[in-house]
């Protein structure tokens, strides 16, 4: 496993957040949200502007590791074929450009009619069927998010199972999130070996209810155990990146949650170098 950035760490920066990562001695990033300079005015990832993109981050020590694609409820009533065709493109360019995983925030909210419901799921499993196979032949891997409120159709388990069912692939998996798996319900340790080799990408968090919601807080300070999860992956031999997200914010950050982040990612360095060592022991 090794710890990764997001880009939106350093308000997009390219530049800032090179110096920033090289202090931490981070070295892969994953581009969130979507970076609008890669698209053409239509929509369309440009291969040129991805491989210009990759090259200001290698030049500063950085990999891009992962891109990011959304669907929502919108997508499946209106734009879907045009969605499903720009995200195969997407897939496609990043095969060219040797970027292996696309994180695919699934944002589709439950329909108050049944029927509807069920036209939105059959909808996005349509869109699945079209993306999955190109990313077999670009050697892409999709690792699926849900969101994190009980309206929104993909969120737990049985919401990303069921999508992992539909359209069965090597190249179709998840993104797994402590912190939603957590709020959703579900046994987040146990969840980490059921759905095993089909994790792609993780996402470290820590949450804690309360009377009104929840708050986000630093790791081991809520309900998730992270070194546990972490454990829990290292035992399902997961070999890919691990991402601090949904930090505490400090109101006088220059950027958006970088002190928080800055903490994360030492918590998650120390602690994969904890397991390193305590495996060799073993």
């Amino acid at each position: 496993m090794r710890v990764a950035l997001r880009t939106d760490t350093c308000g997009n920066d390219i530049d800032r957040l090179c110096e920033y990562a090289s202090k931490l001695g981070i070295q892969d990033i994953w581009a969130f949200p979507e970076v609008k300079d890669l698209y053409s005015e239509k929509g369309r990832m440009r291969l040129k502007s991805l491989l210009q993109y990759q090259t200001r981050c290698m030049e500063g020590g950085l990999n891009l590791r992962i891109l990011t694609e959304r669907i929502d409820e919108n997508v499946l009533l209106s734009t879907m074929k045009y969605k499903a065709k720009a995200l195969s493109h997407t897939i496609n360019v990043m095969g060219k450009a040797g970027i292996d995983t696309l994180f695919l925030f699934v944002s589709v909210a439950h329909s108050e009619e049944k029927n509807t419901d069920e036209k939105m799921w059959k909808r996005l499993v349509k869109i699945y069927q079209e993306i999955v196979p190109c990313a077999e032949d670009a050697g892409v891997f999709i690792a699926s998010h849900g969101h994190q409120t009980p309206r929104f159709m993909i969120r737990n388990y049985e919401g990303l199972n069921r999508l992992l069912k539909a359209v069965p692939s090597d190249h179709n998996g998840v993104t797994f999130c402590m912190g939603c798996h957590q709020l959703a319900g579900d046994d987040i340790y146990e969840t980490i070996q059921r759905f095993g080799k089909k994790i792609f990408f993780v996402h470290a968090r820590d949450v804690m209810w309360k009377p009104n919601g929840f708050d986000e807080v630093a790791f081991d300070q809520g309900e998730v155990d992270v070194l546990k999860a972490l454990e829990e992956l290292q035992k399902i031999n997961y070999q890919g990146l691990v991402c601090p997200e949904h930090l505490p914010r400090i109101s006088y950050e220059p950027y958006r949650g970088i002190i928080g982040t800055s903490w994360g990612i030492g918590y998650l360095v120390s602690a994969l170098k904890c397991l390193e060592i305590k495996d060799k022991k073993a």
